[in-house]
């Protein structure tokens, strides 16, 4: 009887913890690109990437190295986070949503993934950035409130919709 008891703690349901809170990441992600918007998009991105940060370009390579040797990009690029979320660890977080880029003339449209990763100082830097073009604007405005995922919660109804709404794109063909 007395072993049964002993594991009787690890059996009862863990106490509920808060999530933390996207807003710090969500404020990181729209300081990078208001910088982006006032220094460059390059300086912007060596700005807030971390030493070992990644870029796809398409292929992944080491995001320093390639930013040192690129140079300042021509054009503008604008994104906000549509969607956002800090591990339970506090140490990693994500963000993602709409980019317009517009470079001689042209408008692209996409969606951004960043993986975050909180740095010795307390401060935020990214360690992942990928953007997917998409050939159409999203429905998400720069000034819509940004959604918080939890660990553990799926993307809700801003993603189900934005989803519906690309794959009757995709269906019409």
């Amino acid at each position: 009887m007395r072993s049964s008891l002993l594991l009787f703690p690890l059996l009862a349901p863990a106490a509920a913890v808060a999530a933390p809170d996207s807003k710090e990441i969500v404020e990181i992600e729209r300081a990078f690109a208001a910088l982006a918007a006032q220094k460059g998009i390059s300086t912007a991105f060596r700005t807030y990437a971390a030493e070992d940060g990644v870029l796809f370009t398409p292929d992944p390579r080491p995001a320093q190295a390639f930013l040192a040797e690129a140079g300042e990009s021509p054009g503008s690029l604008r994104w906000w986070p549509a969607f956002a979320g800090i591990a339970q660890s506090g140490d990693l977080a994500f963000t993602t949503g709409p980019f317009v880029q517009e470079q001689a003339g042209r408008t692209g449209h996409g969606w951004f993934f960043t993986i975050w990763r909180r740095q010795k100082d307390g401060s935020w830097k990214w360690m992942l950035d990928h953007g997917t073009p998409t050939g159409e604007a999203s429905t998400i405005t720069a000034d819509a409130p940004h959604a918080t995922l939890a660990p553990g919660q799926a993307g809700g109804t801003r993603a189900a919709g934005e989803l519906a709404a690309i794959e009757a794109r995709l269906d019409r063909g």
